[in-house]
């Protein structure tokens, strides 16, 4: 007997069990009227696909009360994601998480924060993962927004920096990436370098993974980090490491061998 119901037991109308059958049904009851049957739904992807030819597409969609909308992309390490919102409600915003990742993880990117507007070199290749969503306060009052997202993939270039005249070095003894993280999360992600050794010192220029925008300048000097701007810097030894956080938002893994070389 298949039995879809959110009370743990289910009992048989047989003639033989109608006292049963009458508690089930009392129990049911009395259980319906005081804890009310939730049921989560399914909240499935939609795959974005781009027209051939084209590098982007716009999205339409309506989501109304707690309910949210998920969109994936699959791009490439190297290729800048832009994604732009338009919405009739200001409670209205966009979540991007990195591949591997979705709602319940920590965001790469967060629209409430930051805005209804995202772009970014991406760091890693893969499927990522865009959550269209109501903000609880509007969320509870059921809410509805209607949306549109212009998604867009394109060739990656180097990040400019948005004050000063801070630019990549031209000259340099070798470039990579560093390992780095935004905010709490985990060290996931890919920051390219340029680093100029002048021994035991060095200045090492990336790009923040806070804001690929931003370019980054880590002014290492007798054992000490400071940067360009007036974000507070900690660091501290990790093993052959050195970690360096930059405000609450940026944090880096140095190794010694960026610093002295081989």
């Amino acid at each position: 007997m298949h039995c879809k119901s959110c009370w743990p037991t289910c009992f048989p109308a047989s003639s033989g069990a109608r006292w049963h059958t009458f508690v089930s049904l009392l129990f049911g009851f009395l259980a319906g009227t005081l804890l009310p049957c939730v049921q989560a739904e399914e909240q499935p992807d939609n795959a974005i696909q781009f027209k051939s030819g084209h590098s982007g597409a716009t999205i339409e969609g309506t989501i109304k009360g707690r309910a949210y909308e998920l969109y994936t992309v699959q791009a490439s390490a190297g290729q800048r994601m832009t994604v732009e919102m338009q919405t009739d409600n200001a409670a209205n915003y966009f979540n991007i998480f990195a591949p591997g990742k979705g709602p319940g993880d920590a965001a790469r990117f967060i629209g409430s924060t930051h805005g209804n507007r995202f772009s970014q070199v991406l760091p890693s290749s893969g499927v990522y993962t865009i959550q269209a969503y109501l903000m609880p306060s509007a969320a509870r009052r059921d809410e509805t927004a209607n949306f549109s997202l212009d998604i867009s993939l394109t060739a990656g270039t180097p990040a400019t920096p948005t004050t000063g005249d801070v630019q990549w070095p031209l000259e340099y003894d070798t470039a990579g990436k560093l390992t780095c993280a935004v905010g709490d999360a985990e060290f996931s992600l890919a920051c390219p370098f340029r680093v100029r050794r002048h021994r035991p010192e060095a200045t090492i220029w990336t790009i923040s993974p806070a804001d690929p925008s931003v370019l980054r300048i880590l002014y290492f000097r007798k054992n000490r980090f400071s940067t360009n701007g007036a974000a507070k810097v900690q660091w501290q030894r990790q093993g052959d490491n050195w970690r360096v956080d930059i405000g609450e938002q940026e944090s880096y893994l140095v190794p010694d061998a960026v610093i002295q070389g081989d």
